[in-house]
């Protein structure tokens, strides 16, 4: 159950979607309200104070939706010496108060995080600033209370397991730049250039390590990075140092150090008429000073960041309405990072109660969940031992515009690139042996189960593809699921039925989409762990899509049930053929269910739902198919607005991939892409890499054994599932009255990971 309930943790995290609103949950039976005392910590030096009212906005921010929402309902408190109880039942109402002190001395901020511990809160949020915390770290491990900081460094002092960093180190985000330009852009002559101040020779370092392993000194593909340039922190004339790097001509100039010295080399190279890619390393924190100082010369340069306002997702795009909503100015990473900071312990107190030790229990060992920054995974990116925790190490790369906009290129995490990556744009495709391979794409159109299998049959025995893409329907596929794997070739499927991958223990078949169950899970975790649904009512077809899914929506809705009271109270089944559903209307009705979800035919689904809404149901109403044309075609005359519903992809998904991938799609075939679209383009690129990495004949077994795949649907781990299922990808949607969707929540399986509330 503990891997259930941190799922809300995930909702918390990027809880901005509700826009200072009710969270809209059922009452609750309460036993106790207790309202907990929360420490945030600013710097209130000169230097800091804009920084300063951000991170403590974006904590503000955080605090009023979470108490305007009726707080979050956990298990009673338990002393701090105890463990608490395995799926103890939320019955209590925590809210929350926010202490703020400041300081502009390390010797003031001991001063201020003493007297912040008095009040006995159940985590200290902050300083932003490395150094007010040197020599600090100790009261946090002495009081045995959570610390949540948002460092771009290690704080000097003896670590402890207290300490949670809640951003990715300045070093790591150069780094990531290093793996971006060699690996994404596929750059091999890169100059580099850097002032002699600490962060310059630290990032450049990073990023060097990063680079340089993109290929050996022997080979063709080695990276040499030539020129490299240095100079003092102090200079102003840098024109020597630009004409060293022009003459040389490199593919790329990554630059590293202060936004002064970075700011004149740029302008430097603008005015030699360096057409190059410049990337400034070193702009994380230094960011508005680099674009103040460079002017229109920022123009396309390549930036590292931990967060930006123009930043492509879902949970971003919320989250910055509210902000500018609530405060009258656009936020900054600071205030992603006090937004976080509470969010996360609010959160870890829904799961685990109000006790300082629980708190930082569930937060120490969370795992793959969605934030504003983007996948926070302290189990994964924290060390062992006697040592700092860590909650995140992700990057979002951005290319400037010439009024400092960002246009997100590129995100990363851990290292590896997650989004918009190479995975799915390489140059050229050159087998192992050298051997450059061009891929041969021939359509059959069938349209039949019996015209697919004899067409399949006689391309298998006379002359084998390396891949066979499709048939996209279920029913096409499933008569014929044996002759690819007898044939020991892999072929690639977007139906969503379990059995199209289930049924294949050699693993030959491959479902580019997730199984109709996983939708079923999304949805459920959806409806009962974020919108907090208790009362939910579901009806479906009877075929085996309608009772998977059912079967799915039901155990999670199970699971949570002693934690949250959340129920079934009513399900109805109908023939895939029905038209008449009045009487299954009132049936549903009369449970009063706070959501309905259906998984049926389209007709059929809309035939209910018109019936629902003429017998007065006002609740939700989920569709496991909401973009299916034939339901929207049957729909006429009923407005789809306000339906949520499930989908593998859409057009619509706010993310700079798919916007990618749309307007190419867009502006080749003149339409809009479907799920369908984006699920064979990826499965060509994924073929592309098998045969880059091992040739033709290696497709299936790498595949197979892929730990990841970033793709434009979003990251494919078949050998993590290691099923024949490569995606378990799914978005949460709503409807508007014109039947467009809009990007609500996305998750991999049960696990919400962007845009969540």
């Amino acid at each position: 159950m503990r891997t259930s309930c941190l799922r809300r943790l995930i909702a918390l995290w990027a809880i901005c979607g509700l826009a200072l609103s009710a969270q809209g949950a059922a009452p609750t039976q309460a036993q106790e309200r207790e309202t907990l005392v929360l420490a945030l910590l600013s710097s209130s030096a000169e230097g800091d104070v804009v920084s300063s009212r951000h991170f403590v906005q974006g904590a503000q921010l955080a605090l009023e939706i979470v108490n305007g929402g009726g707080g979050v309902r956990g298990p009673a408190r338990v002393p701090d010496n105890a463990t608490p109880a395995p799926n103890a039942r939320r019955n209590t109402i925590y809210t929350f108060s926010l202490q703020t002190r400041s300081a502009a001395t390390q010797t003031e901020m001991r001063t201020a995080l003493q007297a912040s511990v008095e009040a006995k809160p159940i985590a200290l949020i902050g300083p932003q600033v490395t150094s007010l915390l040197d020599n600090n770290l100790d009261l946090a491990n002495t009081n045995r209370i959570l610390h949540l900081v948002a460092l771009p460094s290690e704080p000097a002092g003896a670590s402890n397991p207290f300490i949670l960093r809640m951003r990715s180190s300045n070093e790591n985000l150069a780094r990531d730049l290093g793996n971006y330009l060699t690996t994404q852009r596929f750059f091999r002559v890169i100059g580099t250039a850097s002032d002699n101040s600490a962060r310059g020779r630290a990032d450049l370092a990073a990023f060097e390590r990063a680079a340089r392993p993109a290929g050996t000194a022997a080979t063709a593909n080695a990276v040499r990075l030539t020129p490299a340039v240095t100079y003092d922190q102090t200079a102003t004339d840098l024109s020597a140092q630009a004409k060293t790097l022009v003459d040389d001509n490199p593919e790329a100039i990554a630059i590293f150090g202060t936004p002064q010295t970075a700011a004149a080399l740029v302008r430097e190279l603008r005015n030699r008429g360096y057409t190059g890619v410049i990337a400034y390393g070193s702009a994380e924190g230094n960011l508005s000073e680099f674009i103040s100082r460079g002017g229109s010369a920022v123009a396309n340069v390549i930036v590292p960041l931990i967060w930006h306002p123009d930043a492509q997702d879902g949970g971003s795009n919320r989250f910055r309405e509210a902000y500018q909503a609530r405060f009258g100015e656009l936020p900054t990473a600071e205030s992603v990072l006090g937004f976080d900071s509470v969010a996360a312990v609010a959160a870890a107190v829904e799961i685990s109660g109000g006790s300082t030790q629980a708190i930082r229990d569930t937060l120490a060992t969370s795992g793959a969940i969605g934030g504003l920054q983007g996948v926070y995974n302290p189990s994964r990116f924290s060390g062992t031992g006697n040592t700092n925790l860590r909650a995140i190490d992700s990057a979002i790369l951005f290319r400037l515009t010439a009024e400092g906009r960002g246009i997100e290129e590129s995100r990363y995490s851990g290292g590896f690139c997650t989004r918009r990556c190479a995975d799915t744009r390489f140059q050229n495709l050159t087998a192992p042996n050298g051997v450059r391979v061009t891929l041969d794409l021939r359509d059959f159109n069938t349209t039949s189960a019996e015209e697919f299998g004899v067409v399949a049959r006689s391309l298998l025995t006379t002359a084998p593809p390396i891949a066979i893409l499709g048939p996209t329907l279920t029913g096409m596929a499933l008569p014929n699921l044996n002759l690819a794997p007898n044939a020991r070739v892999p072929q690639f499927v977007t139906g969503t039925a379990a059995v199209l991958s289930n049924s294949d223990p050699t693993r030959f078949i491959f479902q580019l989409r997730p199984a109709d169950a996983v939708w079923a899970t999304a949805l459920a975790s959806y409806l009962v762990d974020i919108r907090g649904y208790t009362r939910l009512a579901v009806s479906a077809a009877t075929t085996t899509y309608g009772q998977d899914s059912v079967a799915a929506f039901t155990s999670v809705v199970t699971r949570f049930r002693d934690l949250t009271n959340a129920q079934i109270v009513a399900s109805t089944t109908h023939t895939v053929t029905a038209t008449d559903f009045t009487a299954e209307a009132q049936a549903l009705l009369a449970a009063d269910p706070q959501a309905i979800a259906i998984w049926s035919a389209p007709n059929a689904a809309a035939a209910l739902i018109k019936a629902l809404r003429a017998a007065g149901y006002r609740g939700e109403i989920a569709y496991g198919a909401l973009e299916n044309p034939d339901f929207l075609r049957a729909m006429s005359g009923e407005s789809v607005e306000g339906l949520l519903g499930v989908t593998s992809w859409f057009a619509g998904a706010q993310d700079a991939a798919s916007a990618e991938f749309v307007r190419n799609y867009r502006a080749t075939y003149g339409e809009l892409p479907d799920s369908h679209a984006v699920a064979y383009y990826d499965a060509v690129y994924m073929i592309a890499n098998a045969i880059k990495n091992g040739g033709p004949a290696a497709v299936q077994p790498f595949i197979a054994q892929l730990p990841r795949f970033a793709g434009v649907q979003g990251e494919y781990r078949p050998a993590i599932y290691n099923n024949g299922q490569l995606s378990a990808t799914v978005f949460i949607v709503r409807a508007d009255a014109e039947g467009n969707l809009s990007e609500l929540a996305r998750y991999e399986g049960a696990t919400c990971i962007n845009g969540c509330r």
